[in-house]
Formats: structure tokens, sequence, C-alpha cells
């Protein structure tokens, strides 16, 4: 399936929070995906270009210390 070129404006607002949580915390994109997900997964829902399915959010929320609600809040 072919990545999006224009955010999605849900995925865009998660990707936005994960991005500050990243970023508070000091964490790289490698460190958020591990080995379970590639690091574009990460970098493209930062940006909206992906509409992450569970698996990919509960990776990102285990990467980032928090859980999938903590991450998915005010959305």
């Amino acid at each position: 399936m072919p990545r999006r070129t224009i955010p999605d404006p849900l995925a865009l607002k998660v990707g936005k929070k994960a991005a500050a949580l990243r970023e508070a915390k000091g964490l790289t994109l490698e460190q958020v995906a591990g080995t379970k997900i590639d690091k574009g997964h990460v970098s493209s829902l930062e940006r909206g270009l992906l509409v992450p399915n569970l698996h990919t959010l509960k990776v990102i929320a285990d990467g980032l210390g928090v859980t999938m609600s903590k991450l998915v809040e005010g959305c």
C-alpha cells in the first residue's frame, strides 16, 4: 500500500503527540521503534502520513513508555 502524501488529520494529531512525547524524553526514532517496527513507520506516523493499526500504536506507546490511551488521549 502506498504511503499518503497528504496527512490524515487524526493520524497527524496522534503523530504530533507522539513526537512531543519522544522529544520530551530525548528519544530517537530508532529507540521508539525498537525491533518491532521500522523507524520509518514512526517518522511517517509523526507526520500524519501513516494511519496506525493497533499493533503500531502499541509498539510506539511502549517505546515511549506510555499507555496507548495516553498516546491518543485528547486526539
